[in-house]
This record gives C-alpha cells, sequence and structure tokens, in this order.
C-alpha cells in the first residue's frame, strides 16, 4: 500500500472558514492549538462573507477531499458544489495563501513525529484482521485547525484519508481507529441493528450520518478495544463516554469478548451483529 503523509491544502482552507464562520462544536477541555488560535485572529482582521456550513464537518471534509484541490471531480457530491464554491472564494478573499506557509510548516513538523510509527502500527492492525480490503493509496494527515484529538476516515473512490487532530504525542490510537474502519467500509451494514436501541442514540448523529455508517463507527470501536485489550496493538482499552452513548460498542464488544476470535473475519462480523 502507498502511504502519503503531508498537509492537506484543501482540508485547511475548509477548516480555515469553518474557524472564520464560529466553529466551536467539536471544542474540548483542552482548548485550542496555537495555530488554531493564530488562523482565527488572522481571519477575523478580514471582511469575508459568511457561510451556514449547517452539516457535521465530516460531510464537508469528504466533500472536499473528493475534489482536485477544490476544482470539482465527478466524485463530488453535488449538494456541496455551493459550499466548494464558497471556499474558492474564501481562498481569495482572505488571502489564505499567506497563511498557507505556516499551517504547512507547522502541520509537517508533527507530521514528522507520525512518519516512523504509522507503517509499523497499520502492519499490527493487518496482522489482527483476516479479511480483505479494498486496495487503495493511503493518505495521513493531521489537522491542527480541529479540536484535540479528534479524527476522521475518510473512504473516496481512490484513496483512505485518514485525518486526526492535534495531541501532545502522536495519537496512535486515533490511527488504528480510523484505520481499522479501511476493512468495514463498504461491508453490508444495512438493518442489522434493534430499530429500538438505535432510536437511542444521539438524535444528531442519526441526523447526519447513514444508519450503515454509525453501525460501521460501532463496530470500530468495540473491535478496537478487544484487539488493543488481546492483541498487539495500543488502541483504547476501555469504551469511552462517546463509545457508551451509541450503546452498540458495548453489546458488539460483549459478543467479541465471548466469542474471543484470534483473528477479525467476515464470519466474526456477522456472529457480533
Amino acid at each position: 500500500m502507498v502511504i502519503n503523509i503531508e498537509p492537506i491544502r484543501s482540508l485547511s482552507i475548509l477548516y480555515s472558514a469553518l474557524n472564520y464562520n464560529g466553529y466551536d462544536k467539536e471544542n474540548n477541555p483542552k482548548g485550542m492549538h496555537p495555530l488554531r488560535v493564530w488562523v482565527r485572529k488572522e481571519l477575523s482582521l478580514k471582511k469575508i462573507d459568511r457561510f451556514n456550513f449547517e452539516w457535521h464537518p465530516y460531510q464537508y471534509t469528504k466533500a472536499v477531499l473528493t475534489t482536485d484541490d477544490l476544482v470539482p471531480t465527478q466524485s463530488t457530491n453535488k449538494d456541496f458544489l455551493p459550499t466548494i464554491s464558497y471556499l474558492n472564494k474564501f481562498a481569495q478573499e482572505s488571502g489564505f495563501d499567506e497563511i498557507w506557509p505556516r499551517i504547512e510548516s507547522e502541520t509537517n513538523e508533527v507530521l514528522d513525529q507520525y512518519r516512523p510509527l504509522i507503517k509499523e502500527t497499520i502492519k499490527k492492525v493487518d496482522d489482527c484482521f483476516d479479511m480483505d480490503k479494498e486496495a487503495k493509496t493511503m493518505w495521513f494527515s493531521v489537522n491542527l485547525l480541529e479540536s484535540f484529538l479528534r479524527g476522521f476516515s475518510i473512504q473516496t473512490k481512490d484513496k483512505t484519508v485518514i485525518i486526526t487532530g492535534p495531541s501532545d504525542k502522536p495519537n496512535i490510537s486515533n490511527l488504528i481507529h480510523e484505520y481499522i474502519h479501511t476493512y468495514l467500509h463498504n461491508q453490508s451494514f444495512n438493518n442489522q441493528i434493534d430499530d429500538q436501541i438505535y432510536s437511542q442514540i444521539p438524535q444528531d448523529l442519526q441526523n447526519n450520518y447513514p444508519r450503515e455508517i454509525i453501525t460501521e463507527e460501532c463496530l470500530v470501536r468495540a473491535i478496537e478495544v478487544f484487539l488493543s485489550k488481546h492483541g498487539n496493538i495500543s488502541g483504547q482499552i476501555e469504551l469511552d463516554n462517546q463509545a457508551k452513548s451509541l450503546l452498540f460498542p458495548e453489546i458488539y464488544l460483549k459478543k467479541l469478548e465471548n466469542i474471543k476470535p484470534e483473528k477479525i473475519s467476515i464470519n466474526v462480523l456477522q456472529q457480533v451483529l
């Protein structure tokens, strides 16, 4: 697998625009990375039209990553073309090219800490699975304009993109979590979860993610904890509060503990679901 480890300009434009428009939804007690504080201060001096980013940042990130540096492609969701148009206008009117060198430089400094660890970590995760996954180019980046420890795994037609937020040290747990998604992506999870339990998970998640994506996320959280406890990877060893709010990770983890598979396979997933 080809692994590209580098800053992503279009992602930085998106998050600069989000921050300019007051994006604070995912903030946590660790506050903001100094680069994010600086970008917000620089942009506060500009006079740029505002935009209503009504959806979850995941949706905008996915749309941006299907473009060619903010030039829409056939894979770009047409519903997000107005957003892409705004981001191009924002990049020009904000003078983004003036702040990009610092964003790029500081992001590369953080990525230098990850570069020696990524291939080894991915190999350890691969050793825990006995199932195929789509052979794609993989991109890894750190988004210093996002909240601490906040990560995404985005699957596009030709690549897997793993993004993690800032952290005090390399966030290997998040890398593991997001990489596990590459095994579960495009598996069929529709209609395999209890409707009554599903109705109790946070409404915001139900509104922003299809049911199969929520199922995938719940499986990933359970698998990560199981493999961290019983395998040779350094991920989360217990479910956090957010995972517990999804309800299903606890159910899936209990089933994994009962099955105790040597490796995760399609057959194991079918038993868990």
